[in-house]
């Protein structure tokens, strides 16, 4: 898993509809692997109640960051 460009995570938190912060915040933080990441997104989603956009948005990030640019 590679960490996401400032450009890309800002990319992803001006979608429409999306918690910019929570985007960000998620994103930037990311340091594990994909099941481990996608675990706290499923866990925070809950937690914090986020919308549909918010939480596809960071699921979006995740997947990116497995890919090799």
């Amino acid at each position: 898993m590679r960490r996401l460009s400032n450009k890309e995570i800002e990319k992803l938190a001006n979608r429409k509809g999306v918690r910019k912060k929570a985007v960000k915040k998620f994103l930037m933080s990311m340091i594990v692997d994909y099941s481990t990441e996608l675990g706290k997104l499923l866990f925070d989603m809950a937690f914090y109640r986020w919308n549909f956009e918010t939480s596809n948005a960071i699921k979006d990030g995740i997947e990116l960051a497995m890919k090799e640019i």
